[in-house]
């Protein structure tokens, strides 16, 4: 199989606007500066990420624990069955989230400027 003219200018042409992605890719991964907790769709708590802490939540099933360390959060304890939120482990970047669905409680890193628009909605 031969390589025409045609296909080097595709593949050119995608080369070049994967380098272009990269720079918006970056930035919506910016480092978060507040954690969000919300309960049954609802604002719980604003804390900072700064600040290491344990928090509890009280969800539909019981206690949600939260740790905020590092920089980073997780989810640490919670009554749901599959413990499919714990195993997700440290969140630190912005527009990322862990949540217990079964417990409806959901964790958001946010950026100072959070506007509460992309928030959970019923």
């Amino acid at each position: 199989m031969k390589i025409t003219k045609g296909d080097k200018i595709m593949i050119g042409s995608v080369l070049i606007i994967n380098l272009l992605c990269i720079p918006f890719i970056f930035a919506l991964q910016k480092e978060g500066t507040d954690i969000i907790v919300e309960v049954n769709n609802k604002f719980a708590g604003n804390y900072s990420i700064e600040n290491e802490q344990l928090i509890q939540a009280e969800g539909k099933l019981g206690i949600t624990e939260i740790e905020i360390k590092n920089k980073k959060v997780r989810i640490i304890q919670s009554p749901c069955s599959q413990k499919l939120c714990v195993k997700m482990g440290w969140i630190g970047n912005s527009r990322k989230i862990a949540a217990c669905i079964p417990n409806k409680v959901v964790v958001r890193v946010v950026n100072n400027n959070y506007n509460g628009l992309d928030a959970i909605v019923e």
